[in-house]
């Protein structure tokens, strides 16, 4: 039985062949014919959902990276990409963009079932012209990744 498992995991690591340096570059490896993509790469690419912006009330309260949120300022945030991520966010019914930074967690999970991927401050939301609609279909592209 010993046996058995050994040559089964010689085989194994014989049959995964790939670069161990991809993974931490964010790319494609094939590991026992079948072919996976890091997060990394998969954040990458853009993607389309709604915006939503931050609701009054929320200037100065704390934010998940511990600054307070400037409503001012041309923040957003992002469920899963990491703190200091800029973005390019296109808003998909005017073809207005702005580059934003990822401050902040959210949306909530009730908004993100709804098809919301990003929250945008109030300053975001009036660049890119969607104060009055409240939510917008939007394009978001990754323009530089934060630590």
């Amino acid at each position: 039985m010993q046996r058995e498992i050994a040559v089964a995991l010689a085989v194994f690591c014989l049959t995964v062949q790939f670069d161990s340096s991809a993974l931490a570059r964010g790319e494609q490896h094939t590991a026992v014919g079948v072919t996976h993509t890091t997060a990394k790469t998969a954040k990458a690419k853009a993607r389309q959902g709604l915006a939503s912006y931050y609701g009054p009330g929320l200037q100065g309260k704390r934010m998940a990276n511990g600054k307070p949120l400037n409503m001012n300022a041309m923040v957003a945030a992002h469920p899963t990409y990491p703190f200091g991520t800029v973005v390019r966010v296109t808003n998909l019914k005017n073809n207005r963009s702005a580059r934003l930074r990822i401050e902040d967690r959210g949306p909530v999970r009730a908004a993100r079932d709804e098809g919301v991927i990003i929250d945008v401050s109030l300053a975001a939301a009036k660049a890119l012209d969607f104060v009055d609609a409240g939510r917008v279909p939007v394009r978001v592209e990754v323009l530089k990744w934060g630590a």
